[in-house]
């Protein structure tokens, strides 16, 4: 039942989403962590058109907090 209600709750928000597919909205700063295999974090700051530029790929960004109790 739960994956089935996250499915809907996904294809709800893009259908009503009030952009385009390829739409970049506002160019944004944020920080990526990435751990080494010793548990280490490697904190970098970034922004979204770096992120583009670097890795080639459309970005997702995930901004939705879906929690079950």
């Amino acid at each position: 039942m739960r994956p089935l209600l996250i499915a809907l709750l996904i294809m709800f928000s893009i259908s009503y989403a009030e952009y385009s597919v390829g739409d970049i909205v506002e160019n944004f700063n944020f920080q990526k962590i990435i751990y080494d295999q010793s548990g280490n974090p490697s904190i970098t700051r970034t922004n979204l058109y770096d992120e583009i530029d670097e890795e080639g790929k459309p970005l997702i960004v995930y901004f939705f907090d879906i929690t079950f109790s």
